[in-house]
Order: structure tokens, then sequence, then C-alpha cells
């Protein structure tokens, strides 16, 4: 009896100190540091609660980032709109076709930012839906080109042999390459081009998008996906967009399990590549 009370306390030793541990992360306390040890099967629990505790530390920043970023772009906006608007009420000279566009365009911001956070929220829960076709992903991708060279000064080449056809929803897709382009455009440099290339391999095609811009460092590379993540942490008005776009773009990949990727190098800039198969 006393050897099994004697067996039995020294197993419960660790469990309980990791037990107590556990009940300050619940608490909130994120440094704790978990050292119970012992048996084999105790410190591989001991390690994976120390992953747990790293893992909800970058989790929470992201989260104040997330916060601080929202309430930047939120706030920016409607003071300028307060702003203009009392004037234009106490000062009727300044009731002008200038003021009124700009009033506009920051409610067309606001629009923008509030629909890309409703767009992120409705595919990370499950709710949207998608609506599969068989369409021509080359012609579609001519006409985004298209669109863009005519609405940007950038020389944008798109390469490819044949065309191709795809079973997907066509804006969702559209959607994808649309913010991999804005994205190589409100990150490029000096040099104003963007070269897309169209690969095909048996039964898969190949999309590569490629910037010259600032390029994003190794340890950022698994960020960018991240809701609300900006490689240039400085808030510039001249960039386009909500900062949410890759993360809408990963969800709409994720829930067609395409493969998808991207290779940078700092200050040369940054290639995103996709794979999709083939329809016939």
């Amino acid at each position: 009896v006393f050897v099994a009370i004697f067996v039995g306390y020294l197993i419960s030793k660790p469990i309980k100190k990791i037990n107590d541990s556990a009940k300050l992360l619940a608490l909130g306390k994120r440094d704790i540091v978990f050292d119970g040890n012992g048996y084999l099967e105790i410190e591989d629990l001991n390690n994976t609660l120390n992953y747990a505790v790293v893992e909800l530390k970058k989790t929470e920043k992201l989260q104040k980032e997330l916060l601080a970023n929202i309430s930047h772009d939120l706030k920016t906006p409607i003071t300028l709109i307060s702003g203009y608007a009392e004037m234009m009420k106490d000062i009727p000279e300044e009731n002008t076709k200038e003021n009124l566009e700009l009033i506009v365009e920051e409610c067309n911001r606001l629009n923008l930012l509030v629909n890309d956070l409703l767009e992120l929220s409705r595919l990370q829960s499950k709710t949207t839906s998608f609506n599969d076709t068989l369409f021509n992903l080359t012609k579609l991708i001519n006409d985004i080109v298209d669109r863009q060279s005519l609405l940007s000064e950038f020389e944008i080449k798109f390469n490819y042999d044949k065309e191709c056809f795809i079973c997907a929803d066509e804006k969702r897709i559209s959607q994808v390459i649309y913010n991999f382009i804005t994205n190589a455009i409100n990150y490029s440099k000096d040099i104003k081009k963007i070269v897309i290339n169209q690969n095909i391999n048996k039964n898969i095609v190949s999309i590569s998008i490629k910037d010259f811009g600032i390029g994003i460092s190794e340890e950022e590379l698994e960020l960018i996906w991240n809701r609300y993540y900006r490689v240039d942490k400085t808030h510039q008005r001249n960039i386009k967009g909500t900062g949410l776009g890759l993360s809408i773009v990963k969800e709409i990949l994720d829930h067609y399990g395409y493969d998808y990727k991207v290779e940078s190098i700092k200050d040369v800039g940054s290639t995103f590549t996709i794979l999709i198969p083939i329809s016939e």
C-alpha cells in the first residue's frame, strides 16, 4: 500500500504541476512555462503546452495589430468625412466638387474595408457559396491584365503558349488574380513592371505573378497570409486595398485545395505561384 501511494505520488505530482500551470494560462497569464517532467508522455504533454503558449502569444500579438490597423483605417476616413462635411456646412464657399469627390472617395474606402471584412468572415465560416463552372482561365487573366493596364501606369506582361480551361468559380478565381496583381502594384518600387507566366505541365497549369518591388523577408513569408498583415508597416494613403486581400486569396485557394507558394528576395521582388488542375 505504501509503495502504491508513493508511486502514485511520483506520477501525479508533475501532472498536478502542469494542471496548475494550465489553469493560470486559461486565466490569461502568458508568461507561464510548463516544466513538468517524469514519464515520456508527461514530457511530451509539457512540450506541447509550451508550444501552445508560444502560439497563443503570436495570436494575441496579431489580434492587437489587427485591431490597431482596423481602428486606424476606420478612424482616418471618418475623420476626413466629418471634417470636410463640417467645413462645407459652415463655409458655403467650400461646397466644391473637389471636396465632395474626396468625401465620396473616403466613403468608398470605408465600404471596401467593411465588404472585405464580411467576405473574409463568410469564407472562414464556410457560409459562402461557390458556383463552379467550366471557363477559359487564360482569357480571364487576359481580361484582367487589359483592365489593370488601362487603370495603372504599369507594364503588365502576360506570357502563355496556349489557352486552358478549369472548373471553378470564375468570380472567385478572378478575385485571386486581381488581388495578386493589385498587391504587386502596391508594393512595387521604381520598376513599374509585372510579369505573369502561364505554364502547362500535363494536367496542371501554373500561374505565376512576378513583381520587382520591395520584396518580403524570409521571416515574414508565412505571415503575409494572415489577416491584415502588412509587409510595409507604414499606413500610406496611396496604397489601394484593405490589407485583407491575401487572406481572402488564401481562403479561396484552400477551399479548392490548390497548391500555392511565394518566393521573394528583399528589395528585389516577389513571385506568387498557383497550381490549378486543368479541365478538358
